[in-house]
C-alpha cells in the first residue's frame, strides 16, 4: 500500500515499532496547577 494511489491521493505507510521502555514505571499523580501570584497594583499612596 505504501506510495499507492488512492481516491487520488498517494498513500504512504509507516509501521510502528512497539516500545519497550515507558519512562520508568507508574506515574505521579498530581493536582491541578497553581494559579500565578498576582501582579501587584501600586496606589498613589504607596508611591
Amino acid at each position: 500500500m505504501d506510495g499507492k494511489n488512492l481516491n487520488g491521493r498517494v498513500v504512504f505507510v509507516d509501521y510502528a515499532k512497539p516500545k519497550t521502555d515507558f519512562g520508568g514505571g507508574i506515574p505521579i499523580a498530581r493536582g491541578p496547577p497553581e494559579e500565578p501570584p498576582q501582579p501587584k497594583v501600586l496606589i498613589d499612596e504607596e508611591l
